[in-house]
């Protein structure tokens, strides 16, 4: 469970904003995906991110559950500037730093990061194509306002696995076929789950399969019979925990 460090969040968006030296290239959607790539990126490579923020899901992509707080507090500070501007008939966001970032608990591997971060977003994007770019999979299965674990970064698309993801255990695989968790609504894509199996069984035919409740979070009946298909003629068994 990441914990957000606010003053590093601070210290992020300052950088970002002081990295913008031409305020046209740094307006909210694009400084929010500065800081969700710095994030899942460092996640990715590290197992924890460099803020702990917590990203929402919007309309235009993941965006950081404080970004408002840490900006204003850092206009009322002086450390930034925020102006509106005509953007194409919208208004638009545009910062711009006033004093240089004290890179507060930020190591050089993570300033690196984010200068790729923001090289990729501000220097090589717009607002909209960055947008789409984070319009991924894990994004459309999340629910408007639904926060985005950084853990479903490893999932390139949910129902699929390859080679990648067992090179490190011969027989353990992660097959991703829902978003998140709860009761509030059955989170299961069964199709996600079909494409699971049918990948399980042209990556380990042959072979004995093992898997447990897997996506419980639906009807199991419909689940168990998408297996039974899909590895049909393989030695396959659900194991269940036996509490001792």
């Amino acid at each position: 469970m990441e914990t957000l460090n606010f003053d590093k969040l601070k210290s992020v968006v300052h950088y970002v904003c002081y990295k913008a030296t031409d305020p046209s290239v740094l307006g909210a959607v694009k400084l929010n995906k500065v800081l969700w790539y710095s994030d899942a990126l460092t996640y990715l490579t590290t197992g924890k991110s460099i803020t702990g923020e917590t990203y929402i899901k919007r309309q235009h992509g993941p965006v950081p559950q404080h970004i408002l707080r840490v900006v204003d507090s850092l206009v009322a500070e002086k450390k930034i500037a925020r102006g509106k501007v005509d953007h194409f008939g919208f208004m638009k966001n545009e910062y711009i730093a006033i004093s240089e970032p004290d890179f507060h608990g930020l190591s050089a591997s993570s300033i690196s990061l984010i200068d790729e971060a923001f090289e990729h977003v501000c220097m090589k994007n717009t607002a909209c194509s960055i947008s789409e770019e984070t319009h991924g999979v894990i994004w459309n299965m999340a629910e408007m306002g639904e926060s985005i674990p950084y853990s479903t970064i490893f999932a390139s698309s949910v129902g699929e696995i390859d080679e990648s993801d067992i090179e490190w255990a011969i027989n353990i695989v992660n097959g991703y076929s829902q978003f998140g968790c709860g009761v509030d609504r059955v989170r299961t894509e069964y199709e996600h789950v079909r494409n699971v199996f049918k990948k399980v069984k042209e990556l380990f035919t042959g072979k004995r399969i093992g898997y447990p409740l897997y996506g419980a979070g639906g009807d199991w009946n419909i689940i168990s019979q998408i297996i039974d298909e899909e590895l049909k003629d393989e030695n396959h068994t659900l194991v269940k925990y036996k509490r001792s």
